[in-house]
């Protein structure tokens, strides 16, 4: 009889134990901050990069200091200034190379482009999604 008393509390506390174990919530990918992160870009407009479409991987990073933007369109490397606070954002005027690309400059083109029409960003994980008003422009992924 005892045996069985000792057999049924260990059976009871190993069911809450593993009760326990099942109700524990995995933490959310932590928010990646939106400065000093170097982002690689996934996405111009609705067009997914694949890694043949361009030179070198486009990517972006927006310094904390200074306000500084640099990053590869895929063929050119490029610099500027960002401005913006809470979710707003825009990008000055920009300075780039002129490297001589036999691939990716429509997807430069169109990337240069997009980042002169950014007003706005949200930040998912690890993920950056830059906006004109509603219009989905830019998606990135942090490296």
């Amino acid at each position: 009889m005892h045996r069985f008393r000792i057999l049924s509390c260990c059976m009871v506390f190993l069911l809450l134990a593993a009760c326990q174990q099942s109700s524990v919530k995995q933490p959310a990918a932590a928010t990646v901050p939106l400065l000093d992160t170097d982002w690689r870009l996934l996405a111009v407009g609705d067009y997914s990069l694949k890694p043949a479409d361009t030179r070198s991987e486009a990517h972006l990073m927006m310094s904390a200091e200074g306000n500084k933007v640099s990053g590869s369109d895929g063929c050119n490397r490029f610099f500027g200034a960002w401005y913006g606070e809470n979710e707003q954002l825009g990008f000055g005027a920009m300075g780039a190379t002129r490297m001589a690309c036999e691939q990716g400059l429509d997807i430069a083109h169109d990337y240069m482009q997009a980042l002169q029409k950014v007003n706005r960003y949200e930040i998912s994980g690890q993920q950056l999604d830059l906006f004109q008003g509603d219009q989905h422009l830019l998606r990135f992924q942090a490296k």
